[in-house]
C-alpha cells in the first residue's frame, strides 16, 4: 500500500507529466530524502593541502539528495586529497505553500542559492580557505551560477576577491530544458485551463518550472551573460541526456574575463555511456571533473574509455 506522502508524489507525477525519461530516480520525485553525507564529505576538521588548497563543494540537482548524487565523486575527490563538502538544499521554505512534498531541490533557485552561500561561508570558516571550487549537477549548476551572480560568490569589480574559483557543471540546465516533451505537454494543459505552473510550484516546488527554457528566472540569470569574471567554468554534457533537452543546453557561453570549456562526456570516446544521473558517477565524467579541478590530473591519469 502507498503511504500518504508516496501517493501525493505519484499524483504529482501523473498530473505534471513527470514520466521517467532517463532513469526513474532522475525523473520522478523520490518519496524520501537522505540526510546522510556521501562518503568522504563533510569532515569539518579537514585542512586543505598545498596541492589542493580550495575545498570542493558539491551541489546536487532536483529531487536527488547529496548522498544519492555523490556516492562516487565524493570519495574519488577525497582520495585525491581534497577537502570535500556537500549539502542538501531546497526543501520547503517555512511559511510558504510551495513544495508541499518537501523535496530537496524543490524550492526557488534564488532561495537555494542563498542556502548555498550560507553553506560556503561555513566551509570557508571551518577550513580557513579564501576560495572554494563548486561542482553542480543539473539544477545545482544554476544554483551555483545564481550564487555567483547575486549571492556574493563573485565580485565583478574585483574578481580577485571571488569566493568561487572554478565551477564544474555536470549536465547543468544552463540554457533551460524542455524536460523532453513535458514543457510542451504543460503548455497544452495551460491552454486547456489546467494550472500546471501553479500545481507544480505547490507540489514539487517552483524550481521545476524555473528550469524550463525561456523561464523568467533563466532570462534574469542570463542577463549580462552566462559567466562571471575571474571564474573558470567547465560545462560537461552528455549526448544521452533525456532530461536536459536538447543536451547542448548544458553548455555555457563565455563573457569577457571568464574561461569556459564545454565538453561532452563522449568527446574522444564515443562509446562512453552516461545518462543524466550517471554523469555524476561514470568513470569518464569523474575523470573530466578531476581534470577540471586540477589540470595536472589529466596529464598523469589516462582517460578511461569503457
Amino acid at each position: 500500500m502507498l503511504t500518504g506522502r508516496t501517493a501525493l508524489v505519484c499524483m504529482a507525477v501523473m498530473c505534471l507529466g513527470l514520466t521517467p525519461l532517463a532513469a526513474p530516480a532522475t525523473a520522478a520525485p523520490a518519496p524520501t530524502t537522505s540526510d546522510e553525507s556521501p562518503e568522504g564529505a563533510n569532515d569539518w576538521s579537514c585542512v586543505p593541502s598545498p596541492a589542493h588548497p580550495r575545498p570542493v563543494v558539491l551541489v546536487h540537482g532536483t529531487w536527488a539528495d547529496m548522498d544519492t548524487t555523490w556516492k562516487t565523486l565524493s570519495p574519488a575527490l577525497k582520495a585525491e586529497g581534497y577537502c570535500v563538502f556537500a549539502l542538501n538544499y531546497g526543501t520547503r521554505a517555512p511559511g510558504t505553500l510551495q513544495n508541499l512534498l518537501d523535496l530537496v531541490g524543490g524550492d526557488t533557485i534564488e532561495r537555494s542559492a542563498r542556502s548555498l552561500g550560507e553553506f560556503v561561508s561555513r566551509v570557508r570558516t571551518a577550513t580557513k580557505a579564501p576560495q572554494v571550487d563548486v561542482v553542480g549537477h543539473s539544477q545545482g549548476a544554476l544554483v551555483a551560477r545564481s550564487y555567483l551572480k547575486s549571492g556574493g560568490g563573485s565580485d565583478a569589480v574585483r574578481p580577485e576577491r571571488n569566493i568561487v574559483r572554478t565551477l564544474v557543471s555536470l549536465a547543468g540546465t544552463n540554457q533551460g530544458t524542455s524536460f523532453n516533451i513535458n514543457q510542451q505537454l504543460g503548455a497544452i494543459a495551460e491552454m486547456l485551463g489546467i494550472p500546471v505552473v501553479t500545481l507544480a510550484a505547490a507540489t514539487v516546488g517552483p524550481s521545476y518550472i524555473e528550469q524550463m527554457a525561456g523561464s523568467p528566472f533563466l532570462r534574469e540569470l542570463a542577463a549580462g551573460g552566462d559567466t562571471r569574471p575571474g571564474v573558470d567554468y567547465v560545462a560537461v554534457g552528455t549526448k544521452q541526456d533525456t532530461m536536459v533537452t536538447p543536451p547542448e543546453h548544458s553548455f555555457l557561453k563565455p563573457v569577457s574575463g571568464a574561461t569556459v570549456k564545454n565538453v561532452w562526456v563522449q568527446d574522444g570516446c564515443e562509446n562512453a555511456e552516461a545518462n543524466h544521473m550517471e554523469v555524476t558517477s561514470s568513470p569518464r565524467s569523474v575523470w573530466i571533473t578531476l581534470g577540471a579541478l586540477d589540470p595536472g590530473y589529466a596529464r598523469t591519469h589516462p582517460a578511461p574509455c569503457p
